[in-house]
């Protein structure tokens, strides 16, 4: 009993430091963010006394944490994040592409009014693989996404704050202009990412009409394939074919207004606030 027992624990085990690397991958940007934020609150907004400072410690520091935060932000930034935004994305139109192929495949045998049996399980074989696929993928998407919308939204509430204390002559028109490309960046990626994520659910989803349309057809066999069509059905009902923002909440259109409209409710308050 004890020897039937040590497979199962071994793929617990290797299941649980599956996806180590990106996990470390995901504590090194939060760190990162957490630094971020406090150069903001620290020593961005205190620069002038920092450089009046008599202590050469604290102008050294402030020195070395200036050029980390300027490397960090531009690899992590602009070069890091955006190619895991593409990978995301390269995903999903990758998995979008083999639902509208199993949809156009469905479709014309529909029109044809005649399929083959083994056609059909073949097409079930194909989505079955595509769900185990997308269900990897948002075990190691969920938590990266919920950090990226949780970034967002608080570099937009960040950059609210700025626009409405920040002045707009001289060098702060630069940073204000900065601060408004940043923030159509992040609300982009924000859209990008819903956008294709909400594609692979509709795409799903429109595999529905040619698959029940088959149910009163009969295959080349002459055989009634109900019994292989109400499975498959069964599978598509049960699978969601969707990534998710840890798990919590699906990725789509919906959730991208939400997020906006939080954020234009925020930005709101904050110029109020800072009016005052």
């Amino acid at each position: 009993m004890r020897l039937q027992q040590l497979p199962n624990q071994a793929k617990k085990r290797s299941e649980r430091y599956r996806y180590l690397p990106i996990q470390i991958l995901l504590w090194i940007s939060v760190i990162f963010s957490a630094s971020y934020f406090i150069y903001i609150f620290t020593i961005y907004d205190h620069s002038e006394d920092v450089a009046k400072s008599d202590e050469d410690t604290v102008k050294y520091f402030a020195f070395f944490l200036k050029v980390f935060m300027w490397l960090a932000y531009n690899i992590f930034l602009h070069n890091g994040l955006s190619i895991y935004v593409c990978l995301f994305v390269h995903f999903c139109l990758l998995v979008t592409e083999k639902l509208q192929m199993i949809n156009r495949s469905l479709d014309a045998k529909l029109k044809r009014r005649i399929y083959s049996l083994e056609d059909l399980r073949k097409q079930r074989r194909i989505f079955c693989t595509l769900q185990q696929i997308t269900s990897e993928a948002n075990e190691i998407f969920a938590d990266i996404v919920f950090l990226w919308i949780g970034r967002i939204v608080a570099r937009s509430a960040g950059g609210a704050y700025h626009f409405s204390t920040s002045p707009w002559t001289g060098e702060g028109i630069i940073v204000q202009i900065l601060l408004i490309l940043d923030t159509v960046y992040d609300i982009s990626s924000l859209v990008i990412l819903c956008f294709y994520a909400g594609r692979m659910v509709k795409s799903k989803s429109e595999i529905l009409e040619p698959l029940t349309g088959l149910c009163g057809l009969s295959n080349v066999q002459l055989e009634n394939c109900t019994d292989d069509i109400h499975f498959f059905l069964s599978i598509m009902g049960y699978s969601s074919m969707a990534m998710t923002v840890w798990n919590v909440s699906p990725l789509n259109m919906n959730l991208a207004a939400t997020v906006l409209g939080g954020i234009g409710s925020n930005a709101v308050i904050i110029y109020q606030l800072s009016s005052t």
